[in-house]
């Protein structure tokens, strides 16, 4: 059985290959995808270095947003 320790370290591993993967694929597609390549190191790196860290867990973040109502949104009219 793979405890949460494993299973995190398993999301930290796959995130890694993801983003390097994307890396390679930009690479592939694009003449001079800089910013983008870049974007997908600074992630990489980030999984990288939570995939050997001791203190780092897999959270999800989840963010709730409240729409106007249409009144609100209209004006009151």
């Amino acid at each position: 059985m793979i405890d949460s320790k494993d299973k995190s370290v398993v999301k930290w591993k796959s995130s890694l290959r993801k983003h390097m993967i994307n890396v390679l694929a930009l690479l592939e597609n694009h003449e001079q995808p800089q910013m983008e390549i870049k974007l997908q190191l600074i992630k990489a790196n980030v999984c990288f270095n939570n995939w050997h860290s001791d203190v780092a867990e897999w959270e999800k973040h989840t963010f709730e947003y409240q729409l106007p109502t249409i009144e609100e949104h209209i004006g009151g009219n």
